[in-house]
C-alpha cells in the first residue's frame, strides 16, 4: 500500500469513526500510523460509574474501539473476538482517558493487538490484549 492509498485509508477510518457508538462515547482519534492508534475520550457523567470513577466498560470500549482501528490500519475489515483486560487503577479525578494500542500481529485471519490506557496524567489504569477475526484482507 502506497502513501497516498494509506491517506486515503486513514480518511475512511476517520469517518468511521465519526459513527456508533464511538461518537456516542466522544472517541476522538489523536494519532493514526499503520499498526499504531492513539485515541481518547473527554471524561463526562455518562462515562462514570455510581462512585463518579471512570467505568471499566468505558475503559475497555476505549481499547476495543482503538485497537480494532490500529488493525483496521492494514486495510482490513476486523470484528472482536476475544478481549481480556487487566483493571491496574482506579480513573477518579481525571479529564479524559488515553488509550494506546499496538497491533502485535496481523494475519490472514486473526490479529492481536496489545493496549494500554492512561489517565490525564500518564497513569497506567489498564492494559489489555484483543483478538480480531480478519474478515477480509
Amino acid at each position: 500500500m502506497g502513501q497516498t492509498e494509506f491517506d486515503q485509508l486513514l480518511e475512511q477510518l476517520k469517518e468511521g469513526a465519526a459513527k456508533g457508538l464511538p461518537k456516542a462515547l466522544g472517541v476522538n482519534f489523536t494519532k493514526m500510523e499503520k499498526g499504531y492508534v492513539e485515541a481518547e475520550i473527554a471524561i463526562m457523567e455518562q462515562h462514570t460509574n455510581i462512585y463518579g470513577i471512570v467505568h471499566g466498560g468505558t475503559l475497555y470500549t476505549l481499547a476495543d474501539t482503538a485497537s480494532g482501528f490500529a488493525t483496521r490500519t492494514y486495510g482490513v475489515r476486523v470484528v472482536t473476538t476475544n478481549g481480556s483486560m487487566n483493571y491496574l487503577a482506579a480513573g477518579k479525578d481525571t479529564s479524559k482517558i488515553v488509550c494506546h494500542a499496538r497491533v502485535v500481529k496481523c494475519g490472514r485471519s486473526i490479529a492481536v493487538v496489545s493496549a494500554e490506557v492512561f489517565d490525564d496524567k500518564e497513569k497506567l489504569l489498564a492494559n489489555a490484549s484483543f483478538t480480531f477475526c480478519v474478515l477480509d484482507q
